[in-house]
């Protein structure tokens, strides 16, 4: 098999295989995750508010008119599972374009090697599911780290169009992705003869305007909307808005790697390490790129109040191809050394499978846990035992089914009645209030009151002694707790809920 089919069955197969995979277990209700219910009106109202660019939204409202028909295409549960397959796609298409790197630069065994790895890697198994940016993003950066690659070995116009079109994909995808673009023409400008600069340089940002635009065309209605919600977006990662946020620096995704595939992985970038500390120039400028991004992201990242796993997924994805790139470049320098070559490709196939076995672990407890639905366990459970007459009163993120609620359409009610209507429980008064309402049960979920009762965590005057830790604190100490779920892998399926008694109270 030639070089070139080989390169298109290993990206096909890693593309196909991941969007099997990531299409599991997809079907759970869109509310709840608390993001997805606003990226489906926002297409379901043809409406935008630019918190992040439109590729992911752009794209999901054309697939929507081609998968989907009549009332289907206004049905938010539908729409959601076209989002959530397109987002399947693109983390599929994210494992194998960095297969496919792997393969350009070491050869076949790394690039099923890279393949593998990638598309079992926990983090990106999880974020597939969800109608979410990140990656999109993910995918993006991949697509320029190949398209730098074939750009560095053939700087021809074709080379530097797709690579403008992979830049372009990045930063349509997130915002984050425009970091890509000044390192682009940095590269451009000083790979190019000096005469031809200029107009290379404005191709490349012809290219990738128009890329950009064809993916934000509502930019050019509302082109104020936009840095708008960039200067919202920013100044909730630095954590200058009300609410909880963690002190920095934090371990948050040092704890994020433990679980997702834990550190087999990570160590083996050591020879990836020593190889570019011993011999910078060999290193490819796509590997460069790949890694000193994944570090600015980890350090930056540690260093802003607000934390989220999804932020890590380059990091993660990163290092699996870094493992696998610093033992095939070992192996590719002992390949001429007979016994001891083939005593290096075999070490290193052990040490990769080990550390596959070790990622699998955590993917397969990700696997399982998509399977468990408390919510529904817990309104189950309600219906079944709870008298008629009881008044419940719950956290938003509960989700008992309720009519006030759009994203409640259709959902048979509680027997009982439901005191709803805030964000949080504590948001409705104290213990007293909520029985003068006549409320005899209370459901809350973990994700919502954990923030209070997690001492790493502070407010935004510094503190995390607030009513709300009070008033969480109380109800767990003076009520008596009927059915409780722990907080679980997947948070959305299984957020942490307890239902308490306070009719004694």
């Amino acid at each position: 098999m030639s070089d070139r089919r080989h390169a298109i069955a290993l990206f096909l197969s890693i593309l196909v295989s991941g969007l099997v995979l990531f299409s599991r277990h997809s079907d759970f209700a869109f509310f709840y995750h608390p993001d997805e219910g606003g990226k489906v009106q926002q297409i379901i109202r043809h409406k935008r508010n630019f918190n992040h660019p439109m590729m992911m939204l752009s794209t999901v409202e054309v697939a929507r008119y081609a998968t989907l028909w009549g009332e289907k295409r206004k049905d938010p549960q539908s729409v959601a599972m076209v989002g959530r397959r397109a987002t399947a796609f693109v983390s599929a298409a994210a494992a194998a374009l960095l297969a496919l790197l792997a393969f350009r630069t070491f050869g076949a065994a790394a690039g099923w090697a890279c393949g593998i790895v990638c598309v079992t890697n926990p983090l990106l198994y999880e974020l597939a599911h969800y109608f979410k940016e990140d990656p999109w993003l993910m995918a993006g950066i991949a697509a320029v780290c190949v398209a730098l690659n074939e750009y560095r070995r053939d700087p021809s116009v074709r080379g530097l169009t797709v690579f403008a079109v992979a830049c372009a994909l990045a930063a349509a995808g997130k915002y984050a992705g425009f970091a890509f673009l000044p390192i682009a023409l940095v590269l451009v400008w000083r790979g190019t003869e000096p005469a031809l600069r200029k107009a290379r340089l404005g191709r490349f940002l012809a290219v990738f305007a128009g890329v950009w635009l064809l993916f934000n065309l509502s930019f050019l209605r509302s082109p104020g909307a936009l840095f708008e919600s960039v200067h919202e977006e920013t100044t909730k990662l630095a954590g200058l808005t009300e609410g909880v946020t963690r002190s920095v620096p934090h371990d948050f995704y040092i704890m994020t790697q433990s679980l997702y595939g834990g550190w087999m992985l990570p160590g083996l970038c050591i020879f990836w390490l020593v190889g570019a500390i011993r011999s910078p120039r060999r290193i490819s400028a796509a590997e460069w790129l790949l890694a000193v991004c994944a570090v600015i992201q980890f350090a930056g990242y540690s260093f802003m109040p607000k934390a989220a796993f999804r932020y890590y997924l380059p990091v993660s994805l990163a290092f699996g191809f870094l493992a696998v790139a610093g033992l095939a470049r070992i192996c590719a320098d002992l390949r001429s050394r007979g016994a001891v070559g083939r005593l290096a490709l075999g070490f290193s196939g052990a040490l990769v499978a080990v550390a596959l076995y070790f990622q699998m672990e955590s993917f397969a407890v990700i696997d399982r846990s998509f399977k468990t639905d408390d919510r529904r366990n817990l309104t189950e459970w309600v219906r079944a035992n709870l008298p008629v007459e009881a008044v419940i009163a719950q956290d938003e993120a509960v989700n008992f089914p309720d009519a006030s609620r759009w994203v409640h359409a259709g959902r048979a009610p509680l027997p009982q009645r439901l005191v709803s209507g805030k964000k949080e429980l504590a948001d409705l008064g104290t213990l007293a209030d909520l029985r003068a309402m006549g409320v005899t049960h209370v459901a809350v979920c973990q994700r919502t009151y954990g923030r209070y009762l997690d001492a790493s965590r502070k407010d935004s005057k510094g503190s995390n002694q607030t009513a709300e830790r009070a008033f969480y604190e109380s109800l767990f100490s003076k009520g008596t707790i009927l059915w409780e779920s722990k907080i679980g892998p997947v948070t959305y399926l299984q957020p942490g809920l307890r239902f308490v008694d306070i009719s004694k109270l």
